[in-house]
């Protein structure tokens, strides 16, 4: 869920601060085992040129360590 808020911004030529509405995120950041798994499957060829669904033996153990980031 995204959410509008007000918040206080610094000027970068040193002048008076000033206030500036900003979107605000209340979605959890993924997590980063979940981040690599994914940079793994996008560039890892046999993850490319699967076609039974399986996994290689790397992402089948960046799944394991995903899934075990979320208990």
């Amino acid at each position: 869920m995204t959410r509008i808020e007000w918040q206080w911004r610094e000027r970068g030529s040193g002048g008076a601060p000033y206030r500036q509405r900003v979107s605000v995120s209340e979605a959890p950041p993924p997590n980063t085992e979940f981040l690599t798994l994914i940079e793994h499957e996008l560039n890892c060829t046999a993850c490319n040129l699967r076609t039974d669904g399986a996994f290689c033996p790397r992402a089948a153990e960046l799944v394991r360590e995903e899934r075990e980031s979320r208990r």
